[in-house]
């Protein structure tokens, strides 16, 4: 957990700076009322020059004092996000993480088992807990880092490590926090195809063009020396106006622009913050380098968006028009494949720094984290759920197959949990929850909170046997891990032990790895598996777990008294 050394700092400055912007607020509202006063007194009194040089001072007075006094609202507006950010961390420590907006509920699969058996996405989910990411594409690219991950290399890790350990990282934070909500809404895919289709102009208003400011040109210098009516010439800019919205007639000119350039914006803004950080990580670096060398053409396409949302000015449409203002739009609107690339490339890197920031989340925020290692077997020490405050650590190495057994609420299933997140960040390229962590590679299979789906006719029991089926077909082709909580718990003793011993047996012959919890005794005695249970004890009449993990089944149970303290059932005398 990263010790906040800055957050006194920036609170003292935010306090000042806001008691500094109020008074600028009030002299600046006093100069405009001023300047009002100024002008009524013009119109309504025979004093024009003592007035109308009053009104010219205090305008001027007033533009000075705001272009003088802007960098401290941006400043404070800054100062003010950082502090955000701390108290967003602090929510975070205290466990409160669910009161965070961004659940990633948009990018749920209900036909992924995982992710709800994890809490991957949705509410009080892994992705609630860690996301920083504000754009539309730093929070698609975390989710999908959490359910469908791309490899990553070491590097990203060990970046991920510094960004957790450095609190200049709150600043990045706060950098990404300006992004709006229709930043976090558009996809950059909507925006870039408007530089991707391909938009022609009729040749002839080209001659046009050049006829009419030839004519433009010499009217001018005709009304100049020689009294030639000036008027003709305005008779031809309407003229070019009219000739303009006629052969220039395009969807593109209906666009959202000013939702686009404030995308753009927010991108150039949190851009700028990451040259801005000081470091000398090499894998942040090389991103850096990699968005300089993108930098120009992503600077066109954001004057482009400039240009095309400023259009929707009235006036400034009616007076460029009249210069043929959207025959050039259209002309440069079109980008070449290579220049979307390069776009699409800064966008990427951006969004990358997002996913970063969000799993450094766990450094920042955590007293234990680890950069795992790559392994033939899976092995922890001290490793625990992010989402569970006060979470006891536990240590394991999963050697084969394991039957997990232990009384009801005594931890198997959050264990099962536990495992399950920290070998998706794993995946991810994060940094754990561990003290140590080695696994390989796996993908993550669940059957922890297996429902009927009376809709489609679909049993509990049916929808266990999906689920293996899934977990037997995904093995064939690629590394799993495989974790079942009460195996086959929608169907009777008998068929379930029966069935559940030859579904085990089945992957111990394939040497998958698995946990399975289960109350069935009789499934502790298949060959090739191991045994662990959790325990409970009893002190002053109450039932309280350690939640540690032992070896060998377990031994004792704890139904009855549960139902006894609940008041179901009589106490046994």
């Amino acid at each position: 957990m990263l010790e906040f050394k800055q957050e006194q700092f920036y609170q003292e400055k935010c306090r000042t700076l806001e008691k500094k912007t109020k008074w600028f607020s009030k002299l600046r509202l006093g100069l405009a009322l001023l300047t009002i006063l100024f002008l009524i007194c013009l119109f309504s009194t025979d004093l024009w020059i003592l007035f109308g040089s009053l009104t010219v001072v205090s305008l001027v007075l007033l533009i000075v004092l705001i272009g003088c006094t802007n960098p401290s609202y941006r400043q404070f507006q800054r100062i003010k996000n950082i502090h955000m950010i701390y108290l967003k961390h602090h929510t975070r420590r205290e466990g409160h993480y669910d009161r965070f907006t961004d659940d990633g509920r948009k990018w749920m699969d209900p036909a992924d088992q995982t992710i709800s058996d994890l809490d991957l996405l949705g509410a009080k989910s892994l992705y609630q807990y860690l996301s920083s990411a504000k754009s539309f594409q730093g929070r698609k690219f975390l989710a999908r880092q959490l359910t469908h991950p791309q490899e990553q290399s070491p590097e990203f890790t060990d970046t991920i490590v510094f960004l957790s350990r450095e609190e200049q990282t709150i600043e990045l934070e706060a950098a990404l926090s300006q992004m709006d909500a229709e930043c976090s809404d558009t996809d950059v895919e909507q925006w870039l195809r408007i530089f991707s289709e391909k938009r022609s102009v009729s040749r002839w208003i080209w001659v046009w063009m050049f006829v009419s400011f030839s004519a433009f040109f010499l009217i001018l210098i005709l009304s100049f020396f020689y009294h030639y009516p000036f008027y003709y010439a305005f008779l031809l800019l309407v003229f070019n106006w009219i000739v303009t919205k006629i052969f220039t007639q395009n969807p593109l000119f209906s666009t959202f622009a000013g939702k686009y350039q404030k995308v753009m914006d927010s991108y150039k803004e949190f851009k700028e913050s990451v040259f801005a950080f000081q470091t000398e990580d090499p894998y942040l670096c090389q991103i850096r380098k990699r968005i300089f060398q993108n930098e120009k053409i992503f600077s066109k396409a954001k004057r482009l968006l400039d240009i095309l949302s400023y259009r929707k000015n009235v006036l400034l449409q009616i007076i460029g028009n009249a210069f043929f203002m959207d025959v050039w739009i259209l002309r440069k609107m079109n980008l070449t494949e290579e220049e979307l690339q390069k776009i699409q490339k800064v966008i990427d890197d951006l969004s990358w720094i997002e996913v970063m920031i969000s799993f450094a989340n766990i450094g920042l925020d955590q007293e234990v984290y680890t950069k795992g290692n790559f392994s033939d077997v899976l092995s922890f020490k001290n490793g625990y759920h992010p989402l569970v405050s006060s979470c006891v650590p536990n240590s394991f190495t999963l050697e084969r197959g394991v039957i997990l057994t232990g009384s009801n609420m005594s931890g198997k299933t959050t264990f099962e949990r536990m495992i399950g997140i920290n070998q998706i960040l794993f995946n991810a390229g994060s940094i754990v929850c561990a003290s140590s962590w080695s696994a390989p590679k796996a993908e993550v299979l669940t059957s922890l909170r297996v429902h009927d789906r009376l809709q489609e006719g679909i049993s509990t029991f049916y929808a266990e046997i999906e689920c293996l089926k899934r977990m037997m077909e995904a093995s064939k082709k690629k590394n799993v891990l495989i974790l079942i909580d009460e195996i086959l718990k929608g169907t009777n003793t008998k068929d379930r032990i029966m069935a559940s011993k030859e579904i085990i047996m089945r992957f111990c012959q394939e040497k998958i790895p698995f946990i399975i919890t289960t109350h069935d005794f009789e499934l502790c005695e298949i060959p090739g598996i191991s045994n662990y249970h959790f325990d409970e004890f009893y002190q002053d009449g109450k039932i309280l777990f350690d939640y540690v993990l032992k070896k060998g089944r377990s031994t004792s149970s704890n139904a009855m008294y549960l139902l006894q303290m609940a008041g179901v059932i009589e106490t046994s005398k």
